[in-house]
């Protein structure tokens, strides 16, 4: 609330005994976060956000029911384009200019809702505001992710305290990354580029425990830019993060210049385990 200004108005209607779910408390508060902070910039003139909790029953197959702890943040604000709104958790995807931010964060809070199990959904129509549900199974009843995976429960992830120089030419993948990264307590420093990235190494390479990279990039590509992180550290760790199939040529290359590969999008289970373990100097099994 204290980031807010004061021409927004918070409101909460939370229920006093919600039943209990597996999260984990930041995490949780990380989706508020995200969501009221799009909410605030949809409403430059001002206006209200309500956020409520709830227990909720849905009725599954058979009849039968399912309980979940149900989440809403809606705002009054200017709303979301239905061309929009088929988008806006593709990491891939953002609104903002260059320049004017980076993007809505949405990539962040579906990959915590995920991983605890959950569902989000957007309702939304220009000028008439914007609403966000969120379902969470109750801890009795946890459900399996709609992934085709299934997640390692938040609560089992690793935490770490080191520094990771995060490298994508995506804004928006470069700021969910960051956020992702940070709510398990690890440092994320950026760069858009391999040149900044470079640059940024070559100052703190000391301090950078580990560089997380994308391979396709403009300019000085991520395999030229691993070179030069090499050359500055040999003993550098390095993740490779890409949207290719990791059966391309480049493969033989990645084997050499890094302990890791990652696939885009990030499931967010997935990056922080790899990320732990090329840290504590783990191979891959």
């Amino acid at each position: 609330e204290q980031a807010l200004p004061k021409n927004i108005i918070l409101e909460n209607n939370l229920e006093p005994e919600l039943s209990p779910i597996n999260g984990v408390p930041d995490q949780i508060e990380q989706i508020v976060i995200n969501l009221a902070t799009n909410a605030r910039d949809a409403m430059p003139e001002g206006g209200t956000i309500n956020v409520s909790t709830g227990n909720i029953f849905l009725e599954g197959p058979g009849g039968k029911k399912t309980a979940f702890v149900r989440l809403v943040v809606e705002d009054e604000g200017t709303g979301i384009d239905p061309k929009v709104r088929d988008r806006i958790f593709d990491p891939f995807f953002t609104t903002k200019e260059v320049g004017k931010g980076t993007g809505l964060g949405l990539y962040t809070v579906y990959n915590i809702v995920k991983n605890h199990g959950g569902e989000i959904s957007c309702h939304s129509s220009p000028g008439d505001g914007t609403t966000f549900e969120i379902l969470f199974p109750v801890a009795a009843e946890r459900r399996k992710s709609a992934r085709s995976e299934t997640p390692l429960p938040t609560s089992r992830l690793p935490e770490g305290n080191e520094t990771i120089l995060v490298v994508d030419d995506e804004p928006a993948i470069l700021q969910s990354t960051k956020e992702l990264l940070e709510i398990r307590g690890f440092k994320a420093i950026t760069a858009l580029c391999g040149e900044d990235a470079i640059k940024i190494y070559s100052q703190e390479w000391e301090n950078i425990n580990l560089v997380l990279i994308d391979l396709g990039m403009p300019g000085m590509g991520g395999l030229a830019a691993i070179g030069e992180i090499k050359r500055i550290n040999p003993a550098a760790r390095i993740i490779i993060s890409s949207g290719f199939d990791d059966s391309v040529a480049e493969q033989s290359e990645v084997e050499k210049s890094a302990d890791r590969w990652v696939r885009k999008p990030f499931r967010f289970d997935k990056l922080v385990l790899t990320v732990r373990e090329v840290l504590d100097g783990k191979t891959e099994s």
